[in-house]
């Protein structure tokens, strides 16, 4: 995943210029709109996995997240989905179900937050 939001300026103007020099490398059809969306979107893509940092996935941050969180955490962002794909009414069944399931996850993720710190603590002490 690129990270957008640690740039540094040097980053973000090579960004630009990548962004310039792919832009400008085909001739676009313009009589297409969809193609000529894609064309932008994928010159925007691939300048920024070339030139922009990526974020690295640090374990130690969340050190209780475990496989059932995971799974947990998989299972809300398709309910997300789902609610979106609804057209996002906020009193619908899929609303609900995505309410219920992130009221579920951020409960469970308290709770393991907790035991981890609890443990630790444990171990501390002894």
């Amino acid at each position: 995943m690129v990270a957008y939001r640690w740039s540094n300026s040097n980053e973000i103007n090579e960004y630009k210029n990548a962004v310039s020099d792919l832009l400008r490398s085909n001739q676009l059809n313009f009589t297409d709109v969809n193609e000529t969306y894609s064309h932008i979107v994928r010159c925007i893509s691939s300048a920024a996995e070339k030139c922009v940092s990526k974020r690295t996935y640090k374990r130690f941050l969340k050190p209780f997240w475990s496989s059932e969180l995971k799974n947990k955490y998989h299972q809300l962002r398709l309910a997300r989905l789902a609610w979106i794909l609804s057209g996002r009414r906020t009193g619908s069944h899929e609303y609900s179900h995505y309410k219920a399931m992130k009221k579920t996850f951020r409960r469970d993720l308290r709770m393991a937050s907790h035991r981890y710190d609890e443990e630790e603590m444990k171990r501390i002490d002894t």
